[in-house]
Formats: C-alpha cells, sequence, structure tokens
C-alpha cells in the first residue's frame, strides 16, 4: 500500500506540472545509493520543423550500502535522436541509442550492453511566467553479454510518463529552476531463450520506479549554451517487494546550433 501511494503522489505530481525540445539530459538509473551523471548534447535545428540532437553520457556511482560516488564505473549512453515539431504544442520525436553499463556482481558477466529505440510525444504550454510539458515515451530495450549473445532477460518494454514545468529567475531568461517528475513501468522477456527471439514470452507488466529533479539551468547568450545542475532523487524497484532510493548529482551541457541558425 505504501508503493502505491507512492506512485500516486508522483503520478499526481507530474499532471500538476504537466518535455519540450530543451529537455535535461536526465541521469539513468544504474545503481548504488549515490550517482554522480555528467552528458553532453549538441542540438541543430534543420529547418522550422526539424531538430537533430546526439547526446553523450557517462556516470560513476556507489555501492548499494554507501555513498561512495567514484568507486565504480556506472553508465555510458550515446544517443542520436530526431524530433519533428507537429504543432505550437505538440512535438514527436524518435531516438536510437546504445549503453553500456558495468556490473560487479560475480555472478554476472562484467558488462551489459544494450540497444534501446524509443518514440516520444510531448506537449507543452505557457501560463504566465511558468512554462509546462508533458510526454509519454515507451522505451523498446534489448540487452546484451559483452559478446552479443542475448542477456538473461533479453527484452524490456518500458512505457513513461514525464511532467516538467520551468520558472524563469531573471527577466532574459539566463537562469531558470526546472521542476519534473517521471513514472515508469515495465513488462520483461521471460528469461533467455534459444536462438534470437525478436518477442519473447513476457513477466506481467509492474510499476518500477518514480524519478523527480530539481535543476537549475544557466542560458550562455553569447555561445547558445545551457548549462544544467540537478539533483535528481530514484525511487526504485531493485527486487519485486523490495524498493530503494538513490540520490543523483547531475551535470549537463547543451549546446545548440553549432553548425548553423535557422
Amino acid at each position: 500500500m505504501k508503493h502505491k501511494i507512492q506512485y500516486l503522489v508522483a503520478s499526481v505530481l507530474g499532471i500538476v506540472l504537466t518535455t519540450g525540445a530543451q529537455a535535461q539530459v536526465t541521469s539513468p538509473g544504474q545503481g548504488g545509493k549515490a550517482v554522480v551523471w555528467t552528458a553532453l548534447e549538441v542540438q541543430q535545428q534543420l529547418n522550422k520543423r526539424w531538430t537533430s540532437y546526439t547526446t553523450i553520457g557517462i556516470g560513476r556511482h556507489s555501492h548499494l550500502t554507501d555513498y561512495a560516488v567514484i568507486e565504480q564505473q556506472g553508465t555510458f549512453t550515446l544517443r542520436q535522436g530526431m524530433a519533428y515539431k507537429l504543432s505550437r504544442h505538440f512535438t514527436f520525436s524518435l531516438t536510437a541509442m546504445y549503453g553500456n553499463r558495468a556490473y560487479y556482481e560475480e555472478s554476472l558477466p562484467p558488462y551489459q550492453q544494450e540497444i534501446r529505440l524509443y518514440p516520444k510525444l510531448s506537449h507543452s504550454f505557457k501560463r504566465g511566467n511558468f512554462s509546462f510539458s508533458q510526454a509519454l515515451r515507451l522505451d523498446i530495450r534489448r540487452f546484451y553479454q559483452p559478446d552479443w549473445s542475448s542477456w538473461k532477460d533479453p527484452l524490456e518494454l518500458r512505457p513513461r510518463y514525464q511532467g516538467k514545468a520551468t520558472l524563469p529567475l531573471s527577466g532574459n531568461k539566463t537562469n531558470s529552476l526546472i521542476v519534473l517528475t517521471e513514472v515508469m513501468g515495465s513488462a520483461k522477456g521471460a528469461g533467455k531463450q534459444a536462438g534470437f527471439t525478436l518477442w519473447p514470452d513476457m513477466k506481467p507488466f509492474h510499476f518500477t520506479e518514480n524519478r523527480t529533479s530539481l535543476y537549475f539551468r544557466h542560458h550562455l547568450s553569447r555561445l547558445n549554451w545551457d548549462l544544467d545542475l540537478g539533483l535528481m532523487h530514484q525511487y526504485w524497484r531493485l527486487h519485486e517487494h523490495t524498493f530503494i532510493s538513490t540520490m543523483h548529482v547531475a551535470v549537463d551541457l547543451i549546446i545548440k546550433n553549432p553548425f548553423s541558425v535557422h
């Protein structure tokens, strides 16, 4: 009951806040009780409707029992996406991602490789000085061992809902506060199967986590860059009946239109 209440509160918060093109490069789940995440994103507007974005990120994290954040290598990600502006308030995007996550358990390979594809539909609007946005996204994830053979659970389908609110702290919008929350669920492939199976038998769907973040954004107007400093609380499912909390510290740099301005 406690877990259901927490997810309900997170969902309501997301609806009240109600992700646009200028999204944060939020830290992925990595394990441990504390995480440090850094990311660099390049956004290039191709014309009035199309925008390309390329992102590289890397993290380090602690054990589940301490806060020594530089102790273990975390997740490395490389993403390439395209966003299409459907209308004034709606944007559709499609992103491909490669991920590499280190593991330290003796029963597991040293790292896991991931290929992910995720479509996302975003809705944004303004009320006074506030900018609001919300997004629906579906992660289609395939997992592999270091030799590209299938992981024990080779497929995951993970729907996500995110709500975000942005408040400028200055008249020229150089500094802003950004609050966002995200709720996720998951259905996984039911164990490793012989040969390659595009759609393995799936385990039942269940809620997996909530991520709530607070970011300070500084816009470097001469360079057209955004520097984000953030904290994220991740409440996630470790095992079927075990949930734990992880704190993330994030530093992101977003470079806009480095080649041209449309």
